[in-house]
């Protein structure tokens, strides 16, 4: 408005379109962006703030410090309570100093002002952030509940059947003789691996093993694949969506290995940061596409990382082999 009456021309209606640019595409960036990514999302707001500022310092417009409302509602998913209070405190200072620099009552009003709507912002995007915590751990009590009855379902059912069918096939084979016998032992001893597999499952259905132990029994499984593990010590503990999470991703990239790289060796490096939990993996295959297909294994790790905040990535490197690099929010205690 302040340009078509002709109160903003020049270099200053210049700068001030530039800014507001710089300032709507870092805001979409930041959408596009997951938290777990902390760097760049900071980057982001970062240039948001900055792109903010000189809006307000070159349009002269009250108006246009609205847009640091918007970047205190983005502040509670990145940084701490703390940084977010100085954030919105050094945006408001920038802008009382702007309009009343010489006139200390109206500017000590203006910082006041802009302060309490940034931080009821921030105060309202802090709460939204809590019921989402308070949301996922209901659903992660509403899954332990319903991995109880799966446990209990498959114990009194299929574990039943598996134990009556193993009983028969012991007695069938000390009343038969010759070949017979022998496909009979065969079955009866497949049939005997099954119900450990199932009393296995059952087991980890009621009580699920923690991160560290549930990825070392999986890469410890007999095969020709070499997996070098390395686990952050503060992530041996974890449970719940995150840790099945990374153990599927571990156990999709270990069949996708073996099936399609044409690798002897696998490595795995799981490291836990201040915000975000992230998985590296890379192979020594040859035989990786220019083009990566996203088929239903690379989309279900994609999806399951998606869905706590996270995102997956994948490629060629240029040493060759194939490079997975996965990430996810990191939940606090």
């Amino acid at each position: 408005m302040a340009i078509a009456r002709g109160d903003l021309a020049g270099p200053r209606a210049v700068g001030f379109v530039v800014a507001a640019i710089v300032f709507l595409v870092a805001f979409a960036a930041t959408c596009r962006t997951p938290s777990s990514r902390r760097r760049t999302a900071v980057g982001m707001r970062v240039t948001q703030s900055l792109a903010a500022i000189g809006m307000v310092w070159l349009g002269y417009g009250v108006v246009t410090s609205a847009v640091f409302v918007v970047i205190a509602s983005q502040l509670p998913s990145i940084v701490s309570s703390g940084v977010a209070a100085a954030w919105i405190t050094t945006q408001s200072i920038a802008i009382a100093w702007r309009f009343d620099a010489l006139h200390v009552a109206p500017a000590f009003a203006s910082c006041a002002a802009f302060t309490a709507f940034q931080g009821f912002a921030l105060a309202a995007a802090a709460l939204v952030a809590s019921a989402r915590r308070g949301r996922d751990v209901a659903v992660e009590h509403s899954r332990a509940l319903e991995r109880l009855r799966v446990a209990r379902d498959l114990h009194d059912t299929l574990g039943h059947h598996l134990t009556a069918l193993s009983m028969q096939l012991e007695v069938a084979a000390r009343v038969t003789d010759g070949r017979a016998k022998e496909h009979i032992e065969r079955a009866h001893g497949i049939g005997k691996l099954l119900l450990a597999d199932l009393r296995s499952a059952v087991s980890d259905l009621r009580e699920p093993r923690p991160l560290g132990m549930a990825l070392r029994a999986l890469v410890a499984a007999p095969g020709t694949l070499v997996v070098h593990l390395a686990l952050a010590p503060q992530l041996e503990g974890i449970g719940g969506d995150q840790a099945e999470a990374l153990v599927r991703c571990v156990q999709e990239l270990m069949t996708n290995v073996e099936r399609h790289a044409g690798a002897q060796n696998v490595w795995i490096t799981i490291t836990a940061g201040r915000s975000a939990i992230r998985l590296v993996a890379r192979d020594d295959g040859q035989t990786a596409p220019t083009v990566i297909a996203w088929g239903n294994g690379l989309t279900g790790m994609r999806e399951r990382f998606s869905a706590l905040g996270g995102s997956v990535d994948a490629g060629r490197r240029a040493a060759g082999g194939f490079e997975v690099e996965a990430s996810m929010p990191r939940r606090r205690p």
